[in-house]
């Protein structure tokens, strides 16, 4: 189909009232009556128009797996819907559509939207805005009918939605009707009487509309994308859980196996034993660590010291590398991923780690390893916060503590840069409580004696609380965003000795 990157209009149905009106239940009756509309608004077709159908299958993006199990016979997926993550992208979908031509409701929309109801749809494309107007004002009569909307292939979440996931339906060319599905064109003959009508098993779609977003996104793409990349990220048990359905797939897996994944808190409950890191990587004196010891030293600047650097290093690295040689034995499920680690030099290189899971257990560490110079392959490490000062650059005093300082709260900004808070939807409101909950968190610092504690006293930050020293985060009540702050002003604090927790608070 040709003119797919033209513009393309939607048109949107109450699929639950079709579904619940006896009159309308296992019909066609939207499609009819767009198929009636486009009749009465223009008696000649325009040739390569298209038109596509479907549901809006928005939770399709917020599906997640919460348990894979089996053996190498068999295997059964359990998932389960993040409804945060389906509010967020909602109420993005109906802010993009609403940035250009559309007659819908936004108040109808969210409300039909927020209860995960599948609205139906049909896409029209290669026609002009005057046309699709027409159209609209026909099916404005209709009650089941939301509205109309201009689509935006310069959108990822539009380019899914609206092309990948829907049906091609009809497509009209040199004074033919191609058609998937007799269903789509009753009446059409006695519509069209000069054109010929044919069958076609499967279109082919010119693939340019799914790929326009890829080269060229819109503003409202850049939006879409942002919570896309933030929100719907490849989580490494996402990651873990892909690697075990290949292997079983590939006849690698011989025994039974069960991952249980407990959205949300998956990842922050990969354990990495600090005696793992400080009792055997970095410990030069380990029979069987000392060479890697003495590899991080070198290499990285790393010691038995940093063992807590090196955590948030893995930590950091652990959701961009990729899950391999995965196996199943008693004791669980193993693999390995090679991630890239920022060295207290400064230097970059990738190392590999390696994980067990045991039944019923989070994600374990048990192992780390230098790989050697033809192993190694490039790393974005641009777009990872610098969690502590060069060894090299290593101030003394005041300065010191300065530094980290400044370097925890350039974390935090990094991490509450990528927060998108989960709308509030309150009962009898028309819009959404954009910035989500209302809240903030404390960064608790338990060693009253500590140096830092000392500089944090002297330049007025933090106060004494009890036994403990507290540093308030509040992003003008924004109870996700403070939290995320926290997180990435700790990660700073760890990296550097200094033991610290989380305090949130809602209000």
């Amino acid at each position: 189909m040709k003119n797919l990157n033209g513009t393309a209009f939607l048109f949107l149905f109450d699929s639950n009232y079709l579904r619940n009106n006896i009159d309308y239940r296992h019909t066609n009756k939207f499609n009819d009556e767009v198929s009636e509309s486009l009749f009465k608004t223009h008696k000649e077709l325009i040739d390569n128009m298209g038109i596509l159908k479907g549901e809006m299958l928005l939770d399709f993006f917020c599906k997640n797996t919460v348990s894979i199990k089996g053996d190498k016979n068999r295997m059964s997926i359990s998932q389960s819907i993040d409804e945060d993550l389906y509010a967020i992208l909602l109420l993005n979908l109906v802010d993009s559509l609403s940035d250009n031509w559309h007659t819908f409701s936004r108040n109808r929309f969210l409300n039909l939207g927020i209860k995960i109801t599948h609205i139906s749809c049909v896409v029209i494309t290669n026609v002009t805005l005057s046309h699709a107007k027409k159209i609209d004002d026909q099916l404005q009569a209709l009650e089941y009918f939301i509205g109309a909307a201009t689509t935006d292939y310069g959108n990822p979440l539009h380019s899914t939605l609206f092309y990948e996931y829907l049906t091609r339906s009809v497509y009209t060319i040199n004074n033919e009707i191609l058609y998937s599905d007799a269903m789509d064109i009753v009446n059409w003959d006695s519509y069209y009487p000069s054109y010929t009508m044919r069958y076609v098993e499967d279109f082919v779609f010119d693939s340019t509309a799914r790929d326009i977003w890829k080269e060229n996104l819109s503003v409202g793409g850049l939006e879409s994308s942002h919570i896309i990349i933030n929100k719907v990220g490849n989580y490494h048990h996402v990651k873990v859980g892909h690697a075990i359905i290949r292997a079983v797939f590939e006849g690698k897996i011989d025994r039974e196996f069960e991952l249980e994944i407990n959205y949300p808190n998956a990842e922050l409950a990969i354990v990495i034993p600090r005696q793992k890191l400080e009792k055997y990587a970095l410990d030069l004196a380990h029979p069987e660590g000392g060479p890697k010891a003495k590899y991080f030293k070198d290499v990285l600047s790393i010691e038995q010291r940093d063992w807590s650097y090196m955590e948030e290093q893995i930590r950091l690295g652990i959701h961009e590398g990729e899950v391999c040689g995965i196996k199943i034995d008693e004791h669980g499920i193993k693999y390995y991923a090679d991630i890239g680690v920022t060295g207290l030099n400064g230097v970059n290189k990738v190392i590999r780690t390696a994980w067990i899971i045991r039944k019923n257990g989070p994600i374990q560490l048990t192992s780390v390893y230098p790989l050697d110079l033809k192993e190694q392959f490039d790393v974005n490490y641009e777009i990872r916060p610098l969690l502590a000062v060069s060894k090299e650059n290593e101030k003394e005093g005041g300065d010191k503590w300065g530094e980290i300082y400044r370097l925890a709260n350039q974390s935090g900004e990094f991490y509450a840069s990528k927060c998108i808070p989960t709308p509030v939807f309150v009962s009898g409101t028309t819009e959404p409580m954009r910035d989500g909950l209302f809240g903030w968190a404390y960064v608790v610092l338990y060693d009253l004696n500590h140096e830092f504690v000392s500089w944090l006293k002297n330049n007025r930050v933090g106060s004494s609380y009890e036994n403990n020293y507290l540093i308030n985060i509040d992003k003008k009540g924004r109870y996700e965003e403070s939290v995320a702050f926290a997180e990435g002003f700790c990660k700073v604090l760890k990296s550097n000795r200094i033991d610290c927790e989380i305090i949130k608070h809602l209000d």
